[in-house]
């Protein structure tokens, strides 16, 4: 079997049927609703509270974003790069951003793009109790 074969699979329940051996696989497939440890923060990060604050006095306000565009609009405003990461795992948790995938084609490639999409009266919510849930 060479690793430069490609056959398109199909997931049900899970598991995967291999296209040349017939043989079963279970997949983990994305299901995180954001950073588990999150769930027993009782405020959030100042870096996370900056982002809220921008995006809530944004244009972008009532648009779905990719992960890259909302770091490049925020470069310079918080940190970027894995603590960036960290702070939108931690407002998905929350439930101030929801989650879409849209298909993106890149080099003749498809894979699926994560959008993030404000929760606007949540993001105000806790924007007044001072980062508290």
């Amino acid at each position: 079997m060479s690793l430069t074969n490609h056959a398109v699979v199909v997931v049900r329940s899970g598991n995967v049927r291999c296209p040349q051996c017939s043989s079963v696989f279970n997949i983990k497939q994305h299901t995180s609703n954001g950073a588990a440890y999150a769930r027993k923060m009782k405020r959030l990060p100042p870096s996370g509270l900056k982002i809220l604050t921008w995006w809530l006095a944004s244009s972008y306000i009532h648009q779905s974003l990719t992960k890259q565009f909302l770091r490049e609009k925020l470069r310079g405003k918080t940190s970027v790069g894995s603590p960036f990461d960290a702070r939108i795992s931690e407002l998905k948790n929350w439930n101030i951003l929801n989650t879409s995938y849209h298909k993106r084609v890149k080099s003749g490639k498809v894979s699926l793009v994560p959008t993030y999409q404000l929760n606007i009266t949540k993001a105000k919510k806790i924007l007044e109790a001072g980062g508290r849930k």
